[in-house]
């Protein structure tokens, strides 16, 4: 929303709501991958388990199909 040369949405205060998004979360509200989001993903399975939705400790690296040509 910042690099487009021209504002994208027509809101007088966007920078300033962008930098407070940046500082809040680090840069990245919506991390992509398997690994910038385990914390938040094993924190879930966790919660599975605590209130009975899953019999037991969910391993998330099974939950998900590898892309092929990563290691």
């Amino acid at each position: 929303m910042r690099f487009s040369g021209a504002m994208r949405y027509m809101v007088p205060w966007l920078y300033d709501e962008i930098d407070e998004i940046d500082e809040l979360f680090g840069g990245d509200p919506m991390p992509y991958g398997l690994e910038e989001n385990r914390t938040t993903l094993e924190t879930f399975a966790r919660y599975l388990v605590a209130q009975g939705l899953a019999a037991g400790p969910v391993k998330i690296d099974q939950c998900f199909i590898p892309i092929v040509g990563e290691r």
